[in-house]
């Protein structure tokens, strides 16, 4: 069973450590190689990775000149097409989506939909991805969304599942999952950080003697 729900910036306290810390901070200290890489893993219809592009368009230009990863990906075909289409209706850009944004980065088609502008799709490459079968090889992402899903799962696929994302998650990256998941009592590697009202994941530096 899969389910579609989604909408723009969804629990929006993700998008705003993106805004608040995540982004300046990159900004602030570049790595050698400037690359940005997040995957949107269980995207539905692609509103989780279009947010996030439209916050560096909107808020952070210069990441436009880094080498952008954006990978976003699901189980089913019928919402990769939507997503890769862009077009949503009057509903779904109600739901969550500022209206400078709507103004700014869509267009309105002829039968009342809006289309997002082709500068947004261009950045995300969307595929089919089943989370409980092989996974392409993608360089590691710093930042991994996988909200919503682990919840559809018994414990241990969550248990796999968690265990396979360490090979796709940079060191010091964080994994953001649903307000009713977790890590706990599933993998001793990750910890909880907490930065305001967001809550994320991120792998222990299993090097450091434990206190």
């Amino acid at each position: 069973m899969t389910t579609h729900e989604t909408s723009f910036f969804r629990d929006r306290n993700p998008f705003e450590f993106m805004e608040e810390t995540f982004f300046p901070n990159l900004l602030k200290e570049p790595p050698a190689r400037k690359r940005l890489g997040i995957w949107s893993a269980a995207c539905s219809s692609g509103q989780e990775i279009y947010s996030i592009s439209m916050i560096i368009h909107q808020l952070f230009p210069d990441l436009l000149k880094w080498d952008l990863d954006f990978h976003a990906t699901d189980i089913s075909e019928p919402v990769l097409n939507k997503a890769r289409k862009g077009s949503y209706s009057q509903l779904e850009v109600n739901r969550g989506l500022p209206m400078s944004y709507l103004i700014r980065y869509f267009s309105q088609g002829e039968d009342n939909s809006w289309n997002i502008k082709e500068k947004i799709k261009d950045s995300v490459e969307f595929s089919a991805v089943n989370l409980i079968e092989p996974w392409p090889n993608w360089a590691p992402f710093q930042v991994i969304f996988m909200r919503n899903v682990l919840i559809y799962f018994d414990v241990p696929t969550k248990k796999k599942i968690l265990n396979k994302i360490k090979a796709y998650l940079h060191t010091g990256g964080i994994l953001f999952l649903g307000a009713a998941e977790s890590t706990l009592n599933l993998d001793p590697d990750w910890e909880v950080i907490r930065e305001g009202k967001s809550t994320m994941y991120r792998l222990k530096d299993l090097k450091k003697p434990h206190a």
